[in-house]
């Protein structure tokens, strides 16, 4: 009976000391790229870089550019770190920022309900995002939309 309470002992800490993956202070630069496919495909690079404030907690921000009108992004965000297993995230998230093009600038809201990390090795990570609530507003027109794996995201980060 002793051994098996030192074994649950022993892989409870273990499991306790790798939870934590991303630590306040830590830090990651990355960038995600994006396909829509509507009654045109358009295409979209956004580097990142993100600040861990707390344990899972990151603050970060992006900046964009999508085929789409040639627009350009800036979007602060913050993001929330949840175990799932091993070596996986889910992390939902929130952004807003900015919209420009040649006469059509736009405010925007992104909330990221379905965003997940996996970490294969301590520093480097692969990110997919295939579901978000959007608000954008342009010219007094507002915009709402949810996306379901209609314009998914795939993103690499770099911890350090």
């Amino acid at each position: 009976m002793r051994k098996f309470t030192f074994l649950i002992v022993a892989v409870l800490a273990m499991f306790t000391a790798t939870a934590n993956a991303q630590s306040k202070g830590d830090m990651h630069v990355g960038g995600t790229l994006g396909l829509r496919v509507s009654s045109g495909a358009s295409f979209s690079i956004t580097p990142e870089f993100g600040y861990f404030v707390a344990d899972n907690w990151k603050v970060g921000a992006e900046v964009g550019y999508t085929t789409a009108g040639n627009r350009f992004s800036i979007m602060p965000n913050a993001a929330y770190y949840l175990r799932i297993v091993d070596k996986l995230y889910y992390t939902p998230g929130i952004a807003v920022g900015a919209g420009f093009a040649k006469g059509a600038n736009s405010f925007n809201l992104d909330v990221r309900l379905g965003a997940v990390e996996f970490q294969p090795v301590k520093n480097m990570a692969l990110s997919m995002s295939v579901a978000s609530l959007t608000y954008a507003r342009m010219h007094k027109t507002d915009n709402v939309a949810f996306t379901l794996l209609y314009s998914p995201t795939i993103g690499f980060r770099y911890y350090f």
